[in-house]
């Protein structure tokens, strides 16, 4: 394509995201780098801005279109979950206990959207979209009143209501080796239980 490759000159560890932020029917790129910087790279080549965060980005960004502007939503290493939108402002920042490398994902609810991820220690948190932290997290499990740790979160966290009963379930991988799917207790998404058999553990993560 004509404009690539070009050398941004740092290392990229993870994947991009996709988006016309231009408005010209073309997609354009949105990728984090081991520089802590997050750019946005027109269909052309073009660097069109340079955002830099604390640290080194490890999450693949996402793009969220929120029917006024698209925003883009990146973990990194400095403990920090960002919103930029597309000419390159924070729109917030939020602080969580360790390190992200959770690409972020989005529930729809019927109390509003919200942008799940997970961090290094464990924590799986929920924020909306102007990055205030959602009631109920980070995500606490009690088994017989004994609060059960997750180890880091690894992968993206998935949503899918494999029940059927109305509710999407929260489904995510740790760095012990178990699969958590997790059961909300009704549409607010704030309180969980326990899946059936979960969960359920493999040698690896």
């Amino acid at each position: 394509v004509e404009g690539f490759p070009i050398n941004l000159g740092e290392k990229v560890k993870i994947g991009v995201a996709l988006a016309d932020f231009n408005g010209n029917g073309k997609d354009d790129i949105i990728v984090g780098t081991d520089d802590d910087n997050i750019h946005l790279i027109y269909d052309d080549g073009v660097v069109g801005f340079t955002f830099t965060a604390g640290d080194k980005i490890r999450s693949a960004p996402i793009i969220i279109d929120n029917g006024i502007e698209k925003l883009i939503v990146v973990g990194s290493k400095d403990d920090n979950l960002y919103a930029i939108n597309g000419s390159g402002e924070l729109q917030f920042q939020f602080n969580c206990n360790d390190e992200i490398y959770t690409s972020p994902t989005v529930l729809a609810t019927p109390t509003g959207s919200m942008i799940f991820f997970g961090d290094d220690s464990g924590n799986v948190y929920a924020v909306d979209f102007n990055g205030n932290l959602k009631e109920g997290y980070p995500i606490s499990i009690y088994n017989q009143d004994i609060l059960l740790a997750f180890d880091s979160i690894i992968g993206s966290i998935v949503f899918e209501d494999i029940d059927s009963d109305g509710y999407a379930e929260i489904m995510f991988g740790d760095g012990g080796g178990d699969l958590h799917i997790l059961k909300a207790t009704d549409n607010t998404y704030s309180d969980f239980y326990y899946y059936n058999s979960m969960p359920l553990s493999n040698t690896f993560s």
